[in-house]
């Protein structure tokens, strides 16, 4: 993904329209990113809908956005891995399985 400059703030606030907007073109590049089991092959693929979605946010946030993404992608992988020290081994590749469809 292209660098974005985090520390300019926008000269204005956004309006309604606009933050449904950009809440939309961020929910366009989540799908988009999360059809992809590959990271590197969904900033590829993706790139367009990120260029979108960072045009019509403010950088800091397009910041805020994909870290809270990546928080709860952490955390989704954080309970399965304890369900799997509390489940028997025969369940942890099921519990896996189950995530990875969730996922895609």
């Amino acid at each position: 993904m292209s660098y974005l400059d985090f520390t300019t703030m926008p000269s204005k606030t956004l309006t309604k329209e606009e933050r449904i907007i950009c809440w939309n073109y961020r929910d366009l590049y989540l799908r988009c990113i999360e059809s992809y089991k590959n990271p590197e092959e969904a900033d590829k693929k993706c790139q367009d809908r990120f260029d979108e979605f960072s045009q019509k946010c403010p950088p800091y946030w397009v910041k805020h956005f994909i870290r809270s993404y990546k928080i709860e992608k952490f955390k989704e992988a954080q309970r399965v891995t304890q369900n799997a020290q509390n489940q028997n081994p025969q369940k942890v590749a099921k519990l896996f399985d189950e995530v990875e469809k969730k996922n895609r």
